[in-house]
């Protein structure tokens, strides 16, 4: 920079220092905002284009994926031309005008309005381009999210069923209704968002020309007005009128659906439709004849009158002076519709319902038969052997138990009741020196094994015994697991939340399995399935999605290498299902060797007409059946969905959407079909209505006389809650043979005795068969938290509880199970015992059994010696397994030569009177003749 002579800056220099041009600071600022919209519509793409990749290469169903694209864009472009027609036209209309000066402006702000007037006549074609396309776009965009009502409409199926209101199939209103609605409403919104930018323009222009002394000539100001109005109160009065249907979801106060008012109010409502309609007609006439806003008037005020005085006032008299004075009588046809569509909508009209003649004691007959029943005996919390196992069995800090699961085997030939649980990767187990993304992602991808225990025992230590334990798995040679690497798991939070981590596999770095001698035993996934991730720009794609540059940097990833995401089963059943409701509690089961993951899905609606809606749900549900069943391998994640209820009609629409998604049910292998359950969380909903709606009488339900509560018990953590579904191996009352069932007992509101208990069938042949059996008025029979204050006044508990709950243990209580034995009813509750050492973790031992019937309980050290202290030495399990009735205990002939005969004699009687005790079910006698059989053949010196 130079200076004169003065030593001033001159001219030139001065022009240096100036800041960027106009243009320049322009072109900047285009340039800023191009790259901010090239950012944000790269990262709208990524995210669908990795989840694209991911249904292609990994779920290998991209109609799923493409389907629903596809049928966003053409509901977008059906509703965005339709948007963008109407907003042009009627803002090209409004902005059309001529100016008439009155006189010259005299003021500057006079001037300055009238070049803005005709700077928006001259413009006008422009900005009604642009307002359209912006309007138009955001109101398409959300009809837009109609698809999947558009697809179910489209795919509509009939229920077979009709409404007890208005005559129409059930499918009418969970199909079609939902989606002409969506349509009223998009169209209202559409009519009101251009009526309301028209009219605006209108007196916006009109309020500027006022100030500026113009005169706008609008001839056809009137008639458009008037037209946008009356169309308007068209589409207005469509939608009215199918609002009407929703009369069928009103809620009452003891039901759900239209009571005696309600039905007074949808004749008002229908009149009203009636009225609205009429009048939006006689103002689109009306528009023509030169009085325009006559009918819109007097159509409005007629509307507003009839409306206040008969769709309010009206509906609420009569609930007052009519309904509530005599409300049984009145309101018993409706209420009648409301346990019938219940019922149905929950499937609690499957449920057959049986009377039981409740005995305080079961027969010695009925102890027999129970074998099964007893020796399949639940004695571990599911909970507290999560806790054993994370102490025994998981072995590295790397390996953690999520949940445990009932499941029945067939072990040695016996259908066995037994817990399985999967041992899966834990990363936060990691050494933290060693812990790093190569680690996490690379090298521990997979957890290893499960464990199977039988549900009844324990060790001499109260630790529970395995049939499956160990890393490498060992294993009974009925439950062998041949692939014990889980890729694919109900991946859990500490907080109980779904995790979804993702793994990188087949890349130079191997893959950890277990320690083994001081080695490192390693793999490779050899699965046909995940992402293909060698591709630069898929690495960035997942780079920018996880927010984690290492896959893009690393450089052990090779063509080969596989990405597998979406590895939590609910997850990958949710994605590739997405019309199915998925249960929450997913099970792990060995079969074939293989570790498969068994998952239910539910249709769902909350449209069904008078059915209950369950509350607290995330949508509304009145409506649900289990008709799929949903797979996946542990390993390589493949998942297949079988369809257990064909005929469902919801299902049957989704099949029609995706076709081959699900498959028919006899395409499931008979291994899957033998590990079915009937799902708890369905269980539980339905237990949860049966509280209300297993009165079939409608006067009685209106009464609310007779209803029912979940019982409560005493969880682990010593808080009061509701009892759960508990699966049990059992024989029902005047049954041939036991069963794999879920069963749930229920009380009378307010009450402690019980009432009944559900039982839900799970072996194949009877699945989904639901059965109530239901107990005498009058009959107190103890239920769960009655029985629970029982066992807590027993001397004997409560000797127990003050030594063993101190400074250095304390007791924990498992679930208490209700179990019916024939007509009557056994309790059983174990108790867990803990040390409270700090620092170190502990495995909960068991080390009491109370066993309790209506007459009081007992405890023992263990279920065998529980057992025999309340039904007598005759019936514990392992007598009756190893004192079958069969040959004779063999002597030698050196024995029998020296035995005198009458000795002989006696034995053989000992031995038939025995026989005849067992067959009579006497088995107290039984067990003291077998007893008096052994000491007669120790006296006589046979070896035994």
């Amino acid at each position: 920079m130079s200076t004169d002579s003065n030593g001033n800056f001159d001219s030139d220099s001065l022009k240096n220092l100036k800041g960027p041009t106009k243009q320049q600071a322009t072109r900047f600022s285009c340039g800023c905002l191009l790259l901010v919209g090239l950012v944000a519509l790269v990262m709208g793409i990524i995210k669908p284009y990795t989840e694209y990749l991911w249904f292609v290469h990994d779920a290998k169903q991209p109609l799923v994926f493409t389907l629903a694209y596809a049928t966003k864009g053409q509901l977008f472009a059906y509703a965005f031309i339709l948007a963008i027609v109407l907003l042009q036209w009627n803002l090209s209309r409004a902005v059309k005008v001529s100016l008439v000066y009155v006189r010259i402006p005299a003021s500057l702000g006079e001037a300055m309005v009238s070049n803005a007037l005709a700077w928006v006549r001259d413009s006008a074609p422009k900005i009604a381009k642009w307002i359209s396309l912006i309007v138009a776009f955001s109101m398409a965009s959300g009809f837009a999210g109609e698809w999947n009502t558009f697809l179910l409409a489209k795919n509509a199926q009939a229920f077979g069923n009709t409404d007890p209101t208005f005559g129409m199939d059930l499918g009418f209103f969970v199909f079609k209704l939902p989606w002409l609605l969506a349509i009223a409403n998009y169209l209202l919104g559409l009519a009101i968002t251009v009526s309301a930018i028209t009219i605006g323009v209108y007196v916006g222009m009109q309020a500027l020309a006022a100030i500026a002394k113009i005169e706008l000539s609008r001839p056809q100001i009137k008639t458009h007005v008037t037209l946008l109005i009356g169309f308007t109160g068209l589409v207005f009065a469509l939608q009215m009128w199918l609002r009407r249907y929703g009369v069928v979801y009103t809620n009452n106060s003891q039901f759900t659906g239209a009571g005696y008012a309600d039905m007074q109010q949808l004749g008002a409502q229908t009149i009203a439709a009636w009225i609205l309609a009429i009048g939006s007609l006689a103002t689109i006439v009306n528009a023509f004849v030169g009085k325009a806003f006559r009918a819109p008037i007097v159509g409005g005020v007629a509307y507003v009158l009839w409306s206040f005085v008969a769709v309010l006032i009206y509906p609420a008299l009569i609930q007052r002076f009519k309904v509530e004075p005599d409300r049984i009588v009145v309101e018993l046809p409706y209420a009648k519709k409301a346990i019938e569509m219940t019922r149905y909508g929950y499937g609690l009209d499957r449920i057959v319902s049986k009377d039981v003649d409740v005995r305080e004691l079961p027969t010695k007959q009925e102890i027999a038969e129970a074998q099964s029943t007893l020796d399949n005996m639940r004695l571990w919390d599911p909970d507290v052997l999560r806790q054993s196992l994370d102490v025994i069995q998981t072995l590295k800090g790397y390996y953690i138990f999520n949940d445990v699961d009932v499941d029945r085997y067939l072990i040695d030939g016996k259908q066995t009741l037994t817990m399985v649980s999967a041992r899966d990767i834990h990363h936060d187990g990691l050494d933290p020196k060693s812990r790093s993304w190569v680690t996490e992602r690379l090298q521990y991808t997979h957890g290893y094994g499960a464990t199977a225990s039988p549900v009844n025992s324990a060790n001499a230590e109260g630790k529970p015994n395995f049939f499956v334990n160990d890393i490498p798995p060992k294993a009974h040679v009925d439950l062998k697991i041949d692939e014990p690497r889980i890729y694919f798991s109900d991946y859990r939070l500490a907080n109980g939340e779904i995790d979804d981590p993702y793994a990188i596999v087949r890349s130079n770095v191997v893959e950890f399995d277990y320690p083994y001698e001081e080695k490192m035993m390693t793999s490779k996934w050899n699965g046909d399935r995940g992402i293909p991730f060698g591709g630069f720009f898929t690495r960035l794609s997942f780079a920018i999605i996880h927010q984690d540059i290492n896959p893009l940097i690393s450089g052990n990833i090779t063509r080969e290498t596989r990405l597998l995401m979406h590895r939590s089963v609910i997850d990958r059943a949710t994605l590739t299902y997405p019309f199915l409701q998925i249960d929450r509690d997913p099970y792990i089961t060995i079969i074939g060797g293989r570790l498969i993951w068994i998952l239910d899905g539910y249709t769902v609606s909350g449209q069904l007409p008078y059915s209950s809606r369950m509350p607290g749900t995330a949508m509304p549900i009145n409506y649900i059946r289990n008709s799929v069943k949903i797979t996946i391998d542990a390993y390589t994640g493949e998942t297949k969905a079988y369809a257990i209820e064909p005929n469902e009609p919801i299902l049957k629409a989704y099949r029609a959407i995706y076709p081959g998604l699900v498959r028919d049910v006899s395409e499931m292998p008979k291994g899957i079909v033998a590990h079915l359950r009937y799902p708890e969380d369905m269980f539980l909903l339905q237990s949860y209505q049966l509280q209300q709606y297993h009165v079939a009488d409608p006067t009685l339900f209106l009464n609310n006389s007779n209803a029912w509560e979940l019982p409560y018990e005493r969880g682990i953590t010593d808080n009061r809650e509701n009892m759960r579904p508990y699966y049990v191996q059992m024989r029902l009352p005047n049954e041939k043979k036991d069963e794999f069932l879920l069963i749930l007992p229920f009380t009378p509101r307010g009450k402690v005795n019980m009432s009944g208990w559900l039982a839900a069938h799970c072996d194949p042949g009877s699945y989904g068969k639901l059965v109530l059996y239901r107990y005498p008025e009058g009959m107190n029979m103890p239920g769960p938290a009655q029985m629970e204050s029982v066992f807590n006044q027993d001397e004997v508990i409560a000797n127990l509880n003050r030594q063993l709950n101190n400074d250095q243990s304390q007791i924990i209580t498992g679930n208490l199970l209700v179990v019916p034995i024939g007509n009557s009813l056994i309790y059983v509750e174990p108790l867990f015992l803990k040390s409270r050492s700090p620092g170190m973790p502990v495995s909960p031992e068991l080390k009491k059994v109370i066993l309790a019937t209506k007459n009081g309980p007992v405890v023992g050290a263990n279920y065998a010696e529980a057992l025999d202290k309340l039904f007598g030495a005759g019936s514990r399990l392992s007598k009756l397994e190893t004192t079958k009735p069969g040959p004779a205990t063999p002597i030698d002939k050196q024995t029998a030569n020296s035995v005198p005969a009458a000795e002989v004699r006696k034995a053989r009687d000992l031995y038939k009177q025995a026989k005849e005790a067992l067959k009579k079910g006497d088995l107290s006698t039984y067990g003291k003749l077998i007893d008096e059989l052994g000491a007669k053949l120790d006296e006589l010196g046979a070896p035994r």
